[in-house]
């Protein structure tokens, strides 16, 4: 059996997979936007979009998976079973009772009185967010990705922590507040979006984009205006998919005026999405023969990091943690002598890098936690909201989680969900 045919047979079969559990979830729920079905969606395009096309011998740059070619077998078995088990999760976790009437105790309070707090607040955070990333943009436009990763290398952890802030109170803002607002909101938020992604953080500010016209289309359907809303959500997704051609095209240049394309905007979204397999190549090269497995440590480290600010922590242990978690981040310079723009990290590296093939466990655990969050409702049947500020912050960290590793799945959680119910509960005396 040839080594092509396995990979074709691997990668086609979990996408089969894919489109049937789609088709099972439009004929359960009338629609395809249930957030845990576009979380899935994504997670198969960052594992094996580059490996689908590199079955299907579609003509894109395959420079770093020719560079891996040996491991190019393990790595289209390792991710189409990868995609399997989390189909599974969503399968388990999309037959439970409905959420989309899903209740906390955050709805007991006064409505207007949560509006009025996330709109100051979105404005608090955003007199730094807002400044802060018109900085970066302009660091951008002259050095390049690089040089707005050494920027950010110096700016204190809670200025940090204070732009993490800021999409928050803006899907809290959009969610609560009056019209008026929200188009205040909304206009300004786009904008932090915009110029986030060209600063080469497409992680942010496409997935932010995307759930902000998912918004835009649910209340407009509310009204009456479905015609207009859904043209508006189809010339978003496109626009997006423009973006995300050009943005990876920078990522990987020095300015915008070095970006090129030679392919296709599909074949060149589903490369760029797919180079997330990149970083598992990488890992099965050099583990365990160069650096040992983890055995969860590395999970460990990245569960504290994420749960615990460092800026409340004096001793600096949690930093010095953070940075214990993020080793593989000098792998490609030690080992594979690259120092290019960095290659990331990705769930499935990180499943393997902590337990090998018994990862694939750790993935399994991972998409239930995922999948129990998000639930099974659709952005158009969600009533509560607070609910749908959890559904939308959450798959907004969480849409491309798939090219990053457990430390954001902890942080979200932790942040968008634990830290917001405290700080409302907190700050909005007023209860219905």
């Amino acid at each position: 059996m040839s080594d092509e045919f396995v990979i074709r047979i691997s990668v086609v079969s979990s996408l089969t997979l894919l489109i049937l559990l789609i088709r099972s979830t439009y004929a359960y729920t009338s629609t395809l936007l249930t957030p845990g079905l576009i979380f899935l969606s994504s997670f198969y395009l960052f594992q094996n979009g580059q490996i689908l096309l590199y079955s299907l011998s579609v003509d894109f740059n395959t420079f770093y998976i020719n560079k891996f070619g040996a491991r190019i077998v393990e790595a289209s078995i390792f991710s189409s079973i990868s995609n399997v088990i989390a189909a599974y999760a969503y399968f388990i976790k999309s037959r439970k009772s409905n959420d989309a009437r899903r209740i906390s105790k955050i709805d007991y309070l006064d409505r207007n009185s949560i509006a009025i707090l996330a709109y100051k607040s979105f404005w608090i955070m955003g007199a730094v967010a807002i400044p802060l990333i018109i900085v970066k943009f302009g660091v951008s436009l002259k050095g390049g990705y690089q040089a707005v990763r050494s920027l950010e290398g110096g700016i204190p952890q809670i200025i940090s922590f204070v732009e993490y802030l800021f999409p928050l109170f803006a899907f809290l803002s959009l969610i609560y507040c009056s019209e008026k607002k929200v188009k205040v909101t909304r206009m300004f938020f786009i904008i932090w979006l915009l110029l986030t992604s060209m600063c080469g953080d497409r992680t942010t500010g496409l997935s932010g984009l995307l759930l902000v016209f998912f918004l835009n289309y649910k209340f407009s359907s509310s009204q009456g205006k479905t015609k207009s809303a859904f043209i508006k959500l189809i010339v978003a997704a496109f626009l997006l998919l423009l973006m995300i051609r050009i943005a990876g095209s920078y990522r990987s240049n020095a300015s915008i005026s070095d970006a090129n394309f030679e392919n296709s905007l599909v074949v060149d979204v589903v490369s760029e999405l797919g180079f997330s397999v990149v970083p598992l190549l990488n890992i099965m090269e050099i583990c365990p023969s160069t650096v040992s497995i983890q055995y969860g440590y590395e999970y460990l480290l990245s569960f504290i990091g994420g749960c615990i600010p460092t800026f409340l922590d004096p001793t600096g242990t949690v930093k010095t943690i953070n940075g214990m978690s993020r080793s593989f981040e000098d792998f490609q310079s030690l080992y594979l002598n690259f120092d290019s723009f960095g290659f990331g990290w990705s769930l499935n590296a990180d499943a393997y890098y902590n337990f090998g093939w018994y990862g694939l466990i750790s993935i399994f655990f991972i998409c239930l936690i995922i999948f129990h969050y998000l639930g099974n409702a659709s952005f158009k049947n969600v009533s509560k909201d607070f609910y749908l500020y959890e559904v939308c912050v959450l798959l907004f960290m969480w849409i491309t989680l798939p090219r990053r590793d457990s430390y954001y799945l902890w942080k979200a959680i932790v942040y968008c969900v634990v830290f917001m119910q405290f700080y409302i509960t907190i700050f909005t005396k007023k209860r219905v």
